[in-house]
């Protein structure tokens, strides 16, 4: 579509205003402010409506951001709502200069909006999107054992406080596993139990306690990655003092 607009020299009036609209119906692309990466033009209104395959959702992350920053975004700001209409439910309404986080639609549509104000300019924003599958509402789990976790294009497993991920990256193996052998004879019986310490982290609910590295004194094994939940009862405050600190620099 091509729009070009002449004025004659003998008349001026208030000329016209218009909106953007553009319907995407696509399973990846990029989507720019206006003049991207150069600063987006004053007082501009674009609409994008992003539609993917059927039964698939829209993800949506961005590469570049930088639009007016405000409070409350009043001026020139970037809307993002779930679904194929301004009356969709909001996700977000974002500007300044920090970066979104992912978005992910809960169907295959995701409706944007960008607005400028007459005053400040800056570069905009640059975003990718593209059709997203939910790996986790898979009947399976993902494979995962305990926690699946979508990321944009993929998925990853989690485990529990006190649990930590196997070397499957899926698996998650427990805070202490327990080796039992058992004897007996005609004169007595006994068991003996053997304590492996596997994973490390928790759930933690003690009014006060210490938490060490595993194997602490001695050096921490390879390869662990240890979670700690604490929680207090709502009138506390959860305070923590490093009595020592040792850990590989960089």
């Amino acid at each position: 579509m091509w729009i070009e607009f002449r004025s004659s020299s003998n008349w001026v009036g208030k000329g016209f205003a218009a909106v953007y609209e553009g319907e995407i119906h696509k399973d990846s692309g990029q989507i720019q402010s206006p003049n991207y990466p150069d600063d987006y033009r004053p007082s501009k209104e674009c609409i994008w409506k992003i539609t993917v395959a059927e039964n698939y959702n829209v993800g949506l992350t961005f590469q570049a951001f930088e639009i007016e920053r405000h409070d409350t975004c009043a001026y020139d700001y970037l809307e993002v709502r779930d679904g194929n209409s301004e009356n969709s439910p909001l996700i977000g309404h974002f500007c300044g200069y920090d970066k979104p986080d992912d978005i992910r639609s809960t169907s295959n549509t995701l409706w944007m909006k960008f607005v400028s104000d007459a005053t400040v300019n800056k570069a905009g924003f640059a975003a990718n999107f593209l059709k997203e599958e939910d790996e986790c509402a898979k009947p399976d789990n993902g494979g995962c054992e305990q926690r699946c976790i979508n990321t944009l294009g993929s998925y990853k497993c989690s485990c529990d406080p006190g649990y930590e991920l196997g070397p499957d990256k899926k698996s998650c193996e427990g805070n202490v596993s327990s080796v039992m052998c058992k004897a007996s004879t005609a004169m007595f019986s006994a068991n003996v139990y053997s304590v492996i310490s596997a994973a490390c982290g928790g759930l933690l609910t003690k009014l006060n306690g210490t938490i060490t590295t595993p194997a602490w004194p001695k050096e921490y094994p390879p390869n662990k990655n240890c979670v700690w939940q604490v929680v207090a009862p709502s009138q506390y405050r959860i305070s923590v003092k490093f009595d020592y600190f040792e850990l590989e620099g960089n």
